[in-house]
């Protein structure tokens, strides 16, 4: 597999799970979309380009 290219998203995955004898289950809460910014970008509050895709 490659390496994922530097303007990629990584998921960030909040949850609960359960483990039974032949699988894990888990529930999302709350997810986010997370690519870190530049390097050259000014760091005040979050740089990051995050996007939430789920939660309450």
């Amino acid at each position: 597999m490659a390496a994922p290219s530097i303007d990629a998203h990584s998921l960030i995955l909040d949850g609960s799970a359960s483990l039974s004898e032949s699988s894990l289950r888990i529930t999302p809460v709350r997810a986010v979309l997370h690519r870190p910014a530049p390097a050259h970008r000014p760091v005040a509050g979050c740089a990051a380009d995050c996007v939430e895709i789920g939660g309450t």
